[in-house]
């Protein structure tokens, strides 16, 4: 898991330097353990990029949060077809 997790934030980095060089992003992510690893901390800070945290879940942080876990279910579902920035595009344009 960690592996591929790794692999695949290091291929949506290296598409983020080719399509906006000089940039940088902030990723957020939730509190799974992965996501803590220091080599995922030194690929994004490497980089360039930030990332945060998100808070743990209330059930009172409203609408906004909402949207973004529905998303991130119907995400769930193109999961094994993301390869690239492309590919995650296409999947929330067919979820909106």
């Amino acid at each position: 898991t960690f592996y591929w997790f790794y692999s695949f934030l290091e291929r949506i980095i290296n598409q983020l330097a080719n399509d906006h060089p000089g940039q940088s992003f902030c990723f957020k992510m939730d509190n799974l353990n992965i996501h803590h690893k220091a080599a995922i901390f030194a690929l994004n800070c490497d980089s360039g990029h930030l990332y945060v945290f998100q808070a743990p879940y209330w059930s009172c942080d409203g609408a906004i949060e909402y949207l973004f876990n529905t998303i991130h279910t119907f995400l769930l579902y193109y999961w094994d077809l993301m390869e690239t920035v492309d590919d995650l595009q296409s999947a929330i344009e067919s979820i909106i």
